[in-house]
């Protein structure tokens, strides 16, 4: 069997997770006996993980002269704002300067009070706030869990009717599957409770 594949980088030469994902999905492939991939890029450097494809640079292909007429007309009608700094092939120091220059301004709004609190959940509770149910894992590496903590206290100085179900040792998401039927079941039991579970 043959298989064509089409995709915008593939490592090293990449600057997102897409080229990590396309890497994973040839390799799985080129472990079929009888299969041959051919993945065409924008271009080939020569330097691609050999995952046991062939790769085919887009850049290269000859085109045929009314392809060609196409692309011209394409090219005049249509516009290439990109407007943005990140492309595909970019070097270690053009991805540290933009990341650096990101990063500035996430700093400029962080410290800027009016801007923080436009974004907590906690500047929006009421005491008509709907149902709450709130999960987190006290050891998330991504989102303090004192948010959430903060946001509980919160919940419960309007009298929000509320749950909050702490996953002990948990990280940021991807449970152990003991500790997602724990949350599962919890939330089917606060559903239960306010009437709104449909299954009952």
């Amino acid at each position: 069997m043959k298989v064509l594949m089409f995709g915008w980088e593939f490592p090293p030469n990449i600057s997102g997770g897409l080229g990590t994902a396309c890497y994973g999905l040839t390799r799985g492939l080129a472990s079929f006996e009888d299969l041959n991939v051919t993945f065409v890029i924008p271009r080939v450097y020569g330097n691609e993980y050999n995952t046991g494809i062939k790769f085919i640079g887009a850049g290269d292909v000859e085109l045929s002269g009314k392809t060609l007429v196409k692309q011209r007309d394409l090219e005049i009608r249509l516009s290439h704002d990109v407007g943005h700094e990140i492309t595909a092939y970019i070097t270690p120091e053009q991805y540290i300067k933009i990341i650096a220059s990101q990063e500035q301004k996430v700093k400029e709004k962080v410290i800027n009070p009016k801007f923080m609190n436009s974004i907590s959940p906690i500047t929006y509770v009421t005491k008509n706030s709907p149902p709450v149910f709130i999960v987190h894992g006290d050891a998330d590496p991504t989102v303090p869990y004192s948010q959430s903590v903060a946001l509980n206290q919160e919940l419960e100085n309007f009298g929000v009717v509320h749950q909050f179900f702490t996953v002990k040792d948990g990280g940021h998401g991807q449970f152990s599957p003991e500790d997602t039927k724990k949350v599962d079941d919890s939330i089917i039991e606060f559903l239960t409770e306010l009437g709104l579970n449909k299954s009952q």
